[in-house]
């Protein structure tokens, strides 16, 4: 009984061994490709990252990239966050999360959260949109919250306002200790 064990298992491994060579002479799959070329951006600190052409966040990192204007206005809508509540969306942790690293790599913008009143949804709205861009590591004294007595959004109650300012606070937020 012992020799058939030992004489089924090397015809096993020479199977194995066989096999694994046979598989060499396959040529790798071709990856996948993520996107167009286009897609990848250039942030002003050197980082990469991919926005799709015609994205709030393609168009907010070419106005950061282009150095022209004195601010530029992004439009929230309602489907970022839960229907009748503060909290965003999931599919929208990841746009707030692109938002938050182009606005990082600018430390010259400062960034105004336009509600259409105070106090009302939009209102607290933006002020958990910018805990959540103070999480990212966005310094706190670059967010500011404007509702009810600036001009009104354009858009369903909320506007994320980015504007050129001289840099004079650090770019990024210390890290809070676990």
């Amino acid at each position: 009984m012992a020799r058939f064990l030992l004489f089924l298992m090397t015809i096993l491994a020479a199977a194995a061994a066989t096999l694994s060579l046979q598989s060499c002479k396959t040529p790798p799959p071709e990856p996948e490709p993520v996107g167009p070329t286009t897609d990848l951006i250039i942030l002003p600190d050197g980082a990469t990252m991919i926005a799709r052409s015609g994205s709030p966040e393609r168009a907010l990192a070419e106005w950061i990239g282009r150095r022209e204007g004195e601010e530029t206005v992004v439009a929230l809508s309602d489907a970022m966050f839960s229907p009748d509540r503060t909290a965003l969306s999931p599919a929208a942790l990841g746009r707030t999360a692109r938002f938050a690293d182009i606005l990082k790599a600018a430390p010259d913008t400062r960034i105004e959260l336009r509600a259409d009143e105070t106090g009302g949804l939009a209102a607290r709205r933006a002020e958990q949109l910018g805990r959540f861009l103070e999480e990212r590591g966005i310094v706190k004294a670059r967010i500011s919250l404007a509702g009810g007595d600036h001009e009104p959004p354009q858009s369903n109650g909320l506007e994320l306002v980015v504007r050129r300012h001289p840099a004079s606070e650090p770019a990024l937020a210390p890290r809070p200790k676990p």
